[in-house]
């Protein structure tokens, strides 16, 4: 009954979103927080801060879905395989699944490595299969328009959230009147639409939000998420 009260509250607050039951309704925030294993990111400083990008004719609306740059979803529910050691089976640290990339030499395909739900298997890594590769990784400024500008003109880019609100979410734009601390789960913004809604994937499963992903309003980015913004220059072999 509780859950269902946050719910509501949440509805309350966040008129724009639909909120209710999910798979994730009969868990406590306790519970939500431990079987999600959110933690807060631990960043070097060693990561550049991005050069400033011209914000001048961005395209009206951006889907990188579109173009075949963005794997299914997964459910990070599911114990992950190790073939990237970025404490995947423990909520995951974008910068160490980004730097083993950057150390392999690239990645290989979903096709050709497809995601096994399992920490059993052993990792089947074949360099000679890569298709893809990391050459620079960047700190990305929160200003709206920057994250915007890296979006459309460059590629999808790592966000962290606070997933209070996603615990209840099962469509529509999430715009809630407070903002919520920490950052501790991440996501990818994809893109955005012609009213500058962000599109973000998530990984939680395509049975959950619209098909795992969920919408976030604009100008809000900078408060739901962002604190941590990380763009990657992703380069075909």
């Amino acid at each position: 009954m509780s859950n269902l009260l946050r719910a509501h509250r949440h509805q309350k607050l966040d008129p724009t979103a639909k909120h209710g039951v999910t798979k994730f309704s009969d868990l406590t925030p306790s519970e939500f927080h431990d079987q999600l294993k959110l933690q807060r990111p631990t960043l070097p400083d060693s990561i550049l801060n991005a050069p400033p990008l011209s914000t001048n004719n961005l395209p009206k609306r951006v889907d990188w879905r579109l173009k075949s740059a963005v794997t299914n979803v997964k459910d990070q529910c599911i114990r992950e395989k190790p073939s990237i050691c970025d404490k995947g089976c423990d909520g995951g640290y974008t910068y160490n699944a980004s730097d083993y990339i950057f150390e392999a030499g690239g990645i290989m395909a979903d096709s050709d490595y497809p995601y096994s739900g399992t920490s059993t298997n052993p990792c089947a890594f074949d360099q000679s299969s890569v298709v893809s590769s990391i050459s620079k990784m960047f700190y990305i400024t929160n200003k709206e328009d920057q994250i915007a500008a890296y979006v459309a003109r460059r590629n999808p880019i790592v966000a962290y959230v606070n997933p209070q609100y996603l615990q209840s979410y099962t469509g529509g734009v999430i715009c809630p009147s407070e903002c919520q601390q920490p950052l501790n789960h991440g996501v990818l913004l994809v893109g955005y639409d012609a009213d500058g809604n962000w599109t973000i994937k998530n990984s939680w499963g395509e049975n959950w939000g619209e098909q795992g992903y969920f919408k976030l309003c604009k100008g809000h980015i900078t408060c739901f998420g962002q604190e941590d913004p990380i763009a990657l220059t992703v380069e075909a072999n």
